[in-house]
């Protein structure tokens, strides 16, 4: 098992990496909760990610996108996660306050822009070890599509694609306007994307999607 400033390291690799498809699943959990205009004005709330580390295959190279797996998304208003996190209640909320210029700066760049709704600050909480939050921003349209009215089966299919990228270690990116799936190689000690969308083509049939071309 990782130390702790292993652990730290390698769950900010992960969610770094994954960063689309956390934002996909909080939009579609958003989505069911009647749409993120509504459920974020209504109080301050927190995203709750909880993750659980995954050991690496030794027979395998180390595979950053394959650091933890996911267990569960939920959202609580903001006050209760800072009153029941004990141990990490006065890291969240420095780090509420060091961000707390920047987020306003985002909101003031992003106040003309119809889609925009607000920052999410987003926790994720491995099973064990350090904790870390990051603040995404929440969009009125959803999806792949940017749908403004998704239905039920749309939420579900969205969600139910970005879990199965996570699982597989499978990353999104945005190339050219659309979302295309890679994976992540390194070289030498740099870390690259290279896409390889025909490789996974098999992989995304297996919940029902088809990569972007």
């Amino acid at each position: 098992m990782p130390n702790f400033i292993e652990l730290l390291a390698l769950l900010r690799d992960f969610t770094e990496i994954h960063c689309p498809s956390f934002r996909s699943i909080i939009q579609a959990k958003a989505a069911t909760l009647g749409g993120a205009e509504n459920f974020l004005t209504t109080e301050p709330k927190v995203c709750l990610i909880l993750l659980k580390y995954r050991k690496p295959d030794p027979c395998r190279p180390a595979n950053p996108a394959l650091n933890f797996t996911y267990s569960s998304c939920t959202f609580l208003p903001l006050q209760r996660v800072i009153s029941d996190a004990s141990e990490y209640r006065e890291r969240i909320k420095e780090s509420l306050e060091k961000s707390a210029g920047t987020r306003e700066a985002y909101r003031v760049a992003h106040a003309d822009d119809r889609d925009f709704v607000d920052l999410l600050p987003v926790m994720y909480s491995p099973q064990l070890g350090p904790v870390q939050l990051v603040h995404y921003p929440v969009n009125r349209t959803f999806g792949s599509s940017l749908r403004r009215d998704p239905t039920p089966t749309t939420v579900k299919l969205d969600l139910q694609f970005a879990l199965k990228m996570i699982e597989l270690g499978v990353v999104m990116r945005e190339r050219r306007g659309r979302s295309k799936p890679g994976y992540m190689k390194n070289l030498g000690k740099k870390r690259s994307l290279e896409m390889r969308v025909q490789i996974l083509q098999h992989r995304l049939a297996e919940v029902g999607q088809q990569p972007a071309t």
